[in-house]
C-alpha cells in the first residue's frame, strides 16, 4: 500500500494529511522499484491522493507515472 503522505508537503499537497519532512519524489522512485520487485508484493494500492487537492492532475499523472515507473523496472 503506498500512500502518497509519505512524500513532503511541499512535494505532494494533494492529500488531505500533508507531512512536513517527508519524502521526496525522487526519494520514492528509488525505495519503489525493489518492493515492487519483491516476490511477497501481491499487488499495489495508492491511498491518501486526493484529486479535487490536484485540479490540474499533474500529481495524480505524476504518482501513476512513478508506480508504472517502479512496476516495469528491471
Amino acid at each position: 500500500h503506498l500512500d502518497v503522505d509519505v512524500l513532503d508537503e511541499a512535494a505532494m499537497p494533494a492529500t488531505d494529511y500533508l507531512m512536513p519532512g517527508g519524502l521526496e519524489w525522487e526519494e520514492l522512485a528509488e525505495l519503489l522499484p525493489p518492493l515492487c520487485a519483491s516476490p511477497a508484493a501481491a499487488g499495489l494500492s495508492i491511498g491518501c491522493l486526493n484529486p479535487e487537492k490536484d485540479p490540474g492532475g499533474e500529481l495524480t499523472q505524476r504518482t501513476s507515472d512513478l508506480v508504472v515507473a517502479a512496476l516495469t523496472a528491471p
